[in-house]
């Protein structure tokens, strides 16, 4: 720990280092060479509110040291204790992203997603049933993006913001349903919230096998095309063969060439 925070704060290490030294030349070596140990109290006595300035600064030195890494200490315990729960949480947001998509599936038998015309869903449509993320993630989240590695931190951020849109998109369908008893809504909309949360499982599965490694090496790569036609086989073998308009919008949207 001491280590670590002399390599932090080097400068400040010898700028206290090279005062100390002043300060033992001036005040010891001085005197003492000069005189003998009566004359070298008289020099403190002369300079004692200097003296007490020293201390005083030593003093704050240790005081400034300790606070810091005891700081770095707790850090360093909340970031193993996020990367610990990190794994759990990762599947659980994975999960949720596997069954929302299965209940917005079945809302295209009501739609015409041949042509992406609109079709009208009936208040009977599994809708009723889509699930919140919830928010038990957060403080994981918020533990390894502050005190882990930037990339990973910066990963977390981009799923973070992408699992909030998928909330309010997925809140407002279920809200509009609740509230007029049925609604209009287009295949290819329905398409595009599932697309969404097949990202979030690619994004959410590259961290999570960082996250279960701590030996890998993250790094926070954009998403490929492969990336998602993985996500989407981890949710249903025949989710791509059997919805033709969703693999065209994944290809459209990721090219082969990455």
């Amino acid at each position: 720990m001491l280590w670590w925070f002399f390599k932090k704060y080097k400068w400040l290490f010898c700028l206290a280092l090279i005062l100390i030294a002043i300060y033992l030349y001036s005040m010891v070596y001085v005197p003492l060479s000069v005189g003998d140990w009566a004359y070298t109290l008289q020099v403190w006595d002369r300079w004692q509110s200097f003296n007490a300035a020293m201390i005083a600064l030593l003093s704050g030195l240790i005081f400034f040291t300790t606070s810091r890494i005891i700081e770095h200490k707790n850090q360093i315990n909340r970031a193993r204790a996020a990367r610990a729960f990190l794994p759990h949480q990762l599947s659980y947001i994975s999960q949720r992203c596997d069954s929302n998509i299965k209940r917005l599936l079945p809302i295209m038998q009501y739609l015409e997603c041949d042509n992406g015309k609109e079709g009208h869903v009936p208040e009977n449509a599994p809708l009723y049933s889509l699930k919140s993320f919830g928010a038990d993630y957060f403080p994981f989240f918020r533990d390894s993006i502050e005190v882990d590695d930037i990339e990973l931190g910066q990963a977390l951020s981009k799923l973070l913001r992408d699992i909030q849109i998928a909330e309010t998109r997925l809140a407002s369908l279920k809200e509009d349903l609740q509230t007029s008893g049925s609604m209009t809504i287009s295949a290819r909309d329905v398409y595009s919230k599932i697309l969404h949360l097949v990202e979030i499982k690619a994004r959410n599965s590259k961290i999570f096998d960082y996250a279960r490694d701590k030996k890998q090496t993250f790094t926070n790569s954009a998403l490929k095309r492969e990336d998602i036609y993985n996500a989407a086989q981890t949710v249903d073998a025949s989710l791509l063969s059997d919805n033709a308009a969703l693999e065209h919008a994944i290809s459209n949207k990721y090219p082969s060439n990455g």
